[in-house]
C-alpha cells in the first residue's frame, strides 16, 4: 500500500498506478483465494529472485497477482515458464530475474496447481 507519509514525494501518476495494481491484485486474490495463496506460496518456496527471508511469506503476492490472470492463456507448463519469466523481468528487471530456465520447476508446480483447480 502507498505510504501516506511519502505520498507527496511520489508523482500522482505513479501513485495511481500503484493503487491500480494493488486493486487488481486484490481482485485476483478474492476471485481465486486458494489458487492465489498456492501460487504465491510456490513462488516463495522456489524463490527465483532470492527474496525469501523466511518471515516475508507474502513477498511474491504481487507477482502471483499478475501471473494468475495469464494462466488461462497458457497451454502448457513450458508456456507458463515464459509467462513467469516475462513477469519477473517486468517486476525485477532482466538481470535479477535471470534466465528463463530458472522458472522451469516453478512453472511445473504452478501448472499442476492450475490444472488441479480447473478440474
Amino acid at each position: 500500500m502507498v505510504n501516506d507519509a511519502n505520498a507527496d514525494d511520489i508523482p500522482s501518476e505513479l501513485t495511481e498506478a500503484i493503487l491500480q495494481t494493488q486493486a487488481e491484485r486484490e481482485q485476483v486474490r478474492q476471485a481465486h483465494p486458494a489458487l492465489f495463496a498456492a501460487v504465491s506460496g510456490a513462488m516463495f518456496r522456489h524463490d527465483p529472485v532470492e527474496i525469501n527471508y523466511q518471515f516475508n511469506t507474502d513477498e511474491y503476492d504481487a507477482e502471483a497477482g499478475t501471473v494468475i490472470p495469464r494462466l488461462k492463456d497458457c497451454a502448457s507448463s513450458d508456456e507458463l515458464a515464459s509467462v513467469l519469466h516475462e513477469e519477473f523481468v517486468r517486476w525485477f528487471g532482466a538481470e535479477t530475474a535471470g534466465p528463463r530456465d530458472r522458472y522451469r520447476d516453478l512453472s511445473a508446480d504452478i501448472w499442476a496447481l492450475w490444472t488441479a483447480a480447473a478440474t
